[in-house]
């Protein structure tokens, strides 16, 4: 925190020397000394009595008590308003109990009354946090100006770009971050990253080796490092630095994460799927609630006359991909199992009836599930049920395990004959999909442009089963349904109709991807050169869907190349098997 242990007025012997214990990191003893001066409050004056609350206050936030801290820090500007780092320190204490607005408030009166470089650093950090991050931009920036060398500037101002989407900036300021702070691994590893998120690897790479050979290294540098390697392709060198990381700091979730998706991208299921659990204890969970309230944790325990809920987490197409785990837990004898998933997928998920008893499981919306015995999350399910290995994959259900509703089936394909009959001979219908979730991190390098799909239009009749995003894009090659799709409470159930009238689907990896996939309808995936780790490396098929084939690409952001592939084999007619 800034100027947290100056004293600015006179003090009387007992506060220099808990001052001094305070400065000496004597933690317990000076607040010790500080609760027992501020008890007797007659025998200080104002500026004394506010000198003692900002240290008390300080140290509560030092020592992870914020809200206590800020409360004391309150007191201090309430007494002294015209103080700047008592404000700045309330500022600091307010960011971390979450307080974004209060924090700004703060940081705006401590930046009025001293304009210095660290008062203009809280107030980026403030302005980020209360949702303002142009300003935000602008004030860190301000920071650099006056010193290059300033870390925390540097970091924030790097993540904040790239939170923005404004990836190509960040990667452009990487190198001038990396010489500004070269002697600063977590300046580093923020300047990697931005690198990496531009498929600039080999520098990433390059930036983290070349840090740590000038003996300059951290646990999260050499897992940035690891990840650099996996974006560019060397899975093994990359597991090596990745299980090094974990080894000096087995407590951190980003990092144990992060060798648990790269083992599961070799297709070491075991180990990775238990060290996926990791997830929980990070942003990766995103806005999935962590627990349940007066529930136990499902450790595998016997589920015979038990109830469970699933708690949901990450995307449509995860929900999808794991319903095929809902039998295994019935088949246990679990006596009700609460299942959480975006209520658009209740009715497509209920057809997974149609080929399995399914008494006992009940869909219900996102954080609604409660009055269970057990509970865990939709991800964890694959270690709690023991997935180890490709055969135990092809032991689950296998698709299709959703299935087209049969009136759908039929309306859809009187409509879709008017629009774009279909082609008895050598001319198949194709349902495409181009664009995921722009909110998901990796949506840049898995989504590609719709004209990127323009040369497979000679080959084949195009039907657009573009959701959410990217639907407004438009080509005179791609035919629309010439209704709404999905338009009302239900999804999916019109693209598993139109599904079923095509001869084949394809899609980047994105829900739609999953759907065909559980509909075992014939599905080409076309995959960035890093993918998600589901895909695996290496290989042109799925354990978990028989019916997909994979397309990668053979270098980062050529997608180019992956829809060549595509036109070869429709040219083939491999479009047939699928």
């Amino acid at each position: 925190m800034n100027q947290t242990l100056s004293s600015s007025s006179p003090s009387p012997s007992a506060l220099a020397v808990a001052l001094a214990q305070h400065q000496a990191g004597d933690l317990a003893a000076a607040e010790h000394a500080y609760r027992r001066m501020l008890a007797d409050m007659a025998a200080v004056d104002a500026m004394e009595q506010a000198e003692l609350l900002h240290l008390l206050g300080t140290l509560l936030v030092q020592t992870g008590r914020s809200g206590e801290g800020a409360n004391f820090l309150r007191e201090a500007v309430a007494l002294v308003p015209d103080r700047a780092n008592s404000w700045s320190n309330l500022s600091q204490a307010l960011l971390k109990t979450g307080d974004g607005l209060a924090a700004l408030a703060a940081a705006r009166e401590a930046h009025r009354l001293d304009g210095n470089a660290d008062n203009t650093l809280n107030l980026g950090l403030a302005l980020d946090a209360a949702g303002h991050p142009r300003q935000a931009i602008e004030a860190l920036s301000a920071v650099l100006q006056h010193n290059r060398a300033t870390s925390a500037a540097w970091i924030n101002l790097l993540q904040i770009l790239m939170r923005q989407g404004r990836h190509d900036e960040a990667a452009r300021l990487a190198a001038t971050a990396a010489a500004g702070c070269p002697d600063k691994p977590d300046v580093i590893v923020v300047a990697a990253q931005a690198l990496y998120n531009e498929d600039r690897n080999d520098e990433a790479a390059l930036l983290c080796r070349k840090t740590m050979a000038a003996g300059i290294s951290s646990p999260k540098l050499m897992a940035t490092y690891g990840i650099a390697l996996v974006e560019g392709g060397h899975i093994d060198d990359a597991r090596s630095w990745l299980m090094a990381a974990a080894a000096q700091n087995p407590q951190d979730p980003e990092i144990m994460s992060a060798l648990a998706t790269t083992l599961l991208s070799a297709g070491e299921l075991k180990q990775g799927f238990v060290g996926y659990e990791a997830r929980l204890a990070h942003s990766a969970l995103g806005k999935a609630r962590a627990s349940l309230p007066n529930s136990r944790r499902w450790r595998g325990e016997p589920l015979e006359g038990q109830t469970l809920s699933i708690l949901a987490e990450q995307g449509l197409g995860d929900s999808l991909q794991f319903l095929r785990f809902a039998p295994a837990l019935l088949a246990r004898g679990a006596h009700e199992v609460q299942w959480e998933m975006n209520p658009r997928l209740f009715r497509i998920a209920a057809t997974l009836g149609k080929y399995h008893a399914l008494k006992g499981l009940k869909f219900v919306a996102p954080r609604a599930a409660r009055g269970t015995r057990y509970f865990t999350h939709l991800m964890s399910l694959p270690a709690l049920l023991g997935i180890t290995s490709e055969a135990d994959i092809r032991a689950l259900p296998s698709p299709p395990y959703l299935q087209a509703e049969d009136e759908l089936v039929s309306l859809w394909k009187e409509r879709l004959e008017r629009q774009i009959p279909q082609d008895s001979g050598s001319r198949p219908r194709i349902g495409l999909a181009w664009q995921g979730n722009p909110n998901y991190g990796g949506d840049r390098k898995r989504s590609l442009p719709l004209s990127a799909l323009s040369p497979l239009a000679d080959r084949a009749s195009l039907l657009a089963l573009q959701q959410g995003k990217g639907i407004e894009a438009r080509a005179d090659w791609l035919t629309r349904p010439d209704a709404d799709v999905d338009a009302g409470e239900d999804g999916f159930v019109d693209t598993a109709a139109l599904m079923a009238n095509c001869d084949l689907v394809i899609t980047s990896c994105t829900s739609i991807a999953h759907l065909a996939g559980a509909l075992g309808r014939p599905v080409w995936i076309a995959l960035a050169y890093s993918p998600d780790w589901r895909w695996q490396l290496g290989r042109t098929d799925s354990p978990w869907y028989p019916t997909a084939r994979l397309f990668r690409q053979p270098r980062p952001g050529d997608w180019g190349s992956v829809i060549a592939a595509m036109g070869t084999a429709l040219d083939a007619g491999e479009w047939r098997l699928g």
